[in-house]
């Protein structure tokens, strides 16, 4: 029976509401008026015209003259609920005010509205927003209601707030061994470009001033007739490094954020970064996007939130060939004996150097086009000097990095 009725009663859920209850009742009330001629009806018939009438305006004017202001900046990883902080302003009384981000955050699969019974001149409130997907967005709109002084009706309005910049940084995991990599041998030995000289360590030359640079070594005579900050560079032979060349191409992008080709990269980069600051290893990571991203973690340098702030402003909107961009950084980068590559198909002829040591994070471009779970455990493959990694839609990431060696 109750199966029988669900559809008449969702029918009913989803086109009555108090509204259309009180001028359904209404109506009826002043047809038994007019008929019988009853004074009594006719006065609550008013009674409840006045309260529609109240219903429809009251909110209107309550919200109408609410501001809103949100912090400068705020920060938190995709996954995570972020609560903020707001001060909400109004020159005259407002009463029963929700506040929420609807359809106005493209990340947030899931919110709290701020609620403050009463404000007048100002109150503060708090709003939780579930970022879903890593990204760099500007918060600069609010959905301000209010359904006083009955409930039968909700007055909304869309708010101009003072601009948020949010960071969604990527998810990340944990990763306690790598081949070549681990925390009692280093057998993939490789050079490293620094700007910390040590004993071991020779002169290398100069570069532009990046973001963690030391500032013992900058080069004062270079800056001054460059106009900008320049820094000394030592060659190390002694510490390991690895080499990470994301694949910005928007033609090798497969599937749909959060879970697509390019943001399981973002969270293997991210998590590699942080295996390599645990274990002293030094990092150069290239992100060939339209804006372009370099990254540098020197031996023993933790993941800063510069970094993290970095791996979510990266986007795949590339359109420069990955095997030959990925060839060009090698060649540059010379003395870095292990790469970290990511792509949907094996390298070309013009690919890699042979004698590198090489991770190959392979996706399998059907998987993520179908988001077909496979439910069968994931491996990883070694031939030679080269580690394939195969990653499939829905894999966890932390077992197949950790229980596939």
């Amino acid at each position: 029976m109750t199966e029988e009725l669900r559809p008449v009663l969702l029918w009913f859920s989803r086109h009555f509401n108090p509204q259309r209850f009180f001028i359904l009742l209404g109506l009826v009330l002043f047809l038994v008026a007019w008929n019988r001629g009853i004074a009594l009806l006719y006065g609550m018939v008013s009674l409840l015209m006045a309260i529609l009438v109240v219903s429809y305006l009251f909110p209107r004017f309550n919200v109408r003259k609410l501001r809103v202001a949100l912090p400068t900046r705020l920060q938190c990883h995709a996954g995570e609920m972020l609560d903020i902080d707001l001060q909400l302003f109004s020159r005259t009384p407002c009463q029963h005010i929700r506040v929420s981000a609807e359809n106005l955050f493209p990340a947030d699969a899931h919110h709290r509205p701020a609620f403050t019974p009463y404000v007048n001149g100002e109150a503060s409130a708090s709003l939780a927003l579930m970022c879903s997907r890593r990204g760099d967005y500007i918060l600069d709109r609010l959905l301000a209601s209010s359904d006083f002084p009955f409930g039968i009706h909700t007055a909304r309005l869309n708010i101009d707030c003072s601009p948020c910049r949010l960071l969604v940084y990527p998810k990340t995991f944990a990763i306690h061994e790598l081949p070549g990599f681990n925390s009692h041998a280093h057998s993939f030995l490789g050079q490293r470009i620094i700007n910390q000289p040590h004993s071991d360590e020779e002169y290398a030359g100069v570069r532009e001033y990046r973001h963690g640079d030391n500032l013992k070594h900058i080069h004062w005579g270079a800056s001054a007739r460059h106009q900008e900050l320049i820094v000394r560079e030592f060659e190390s032979y002694d510490q390991p490094a690895m080499l990470i060349i994301l694949n910005c191409n928007q033609q090798d992008e497969y599937g749909e954020a959060p879970d697509s080709c390019f943001e399981y990269s973002i969270e293997i980069a991210a998590s590699l970064m942080l295996f390599a600051s645990r274990h002293g290893i030094a990092v150069e990571l290239f992100a060939e996007s339209k804006q372009g991203f370099h990254l540098s973690l020197a031996p023993g340098e933790n993941v800063t939130e510069y970094h993290l702030g970095q791996f979510a402003q990266m986007k795949a909107d590339g359109e420069r060939d990955y095997w030959q961009h990925a060839a060009a950084i090698c060649r540059r980068y010379h003395h870095i004996d292990t790469i970290i590559t990511f792509s949907t198909q094996q390298p070309g002829h013009a690919s890699l150097p042979g004698d590198k040591s090489h991770i190959d994070i392979r996706f399998d471009r059907d998987s993520f086009e179908t988001r077909s779970l496979n439910t069968s455990p994931a491996k990883s493959l070694m031939s030679g000097n080269r580690v394939t990694y195969t990653v499939r839609w829905g894999d966890p990431l932390e077992r197949l990095f950790n229980e596939s060696q």
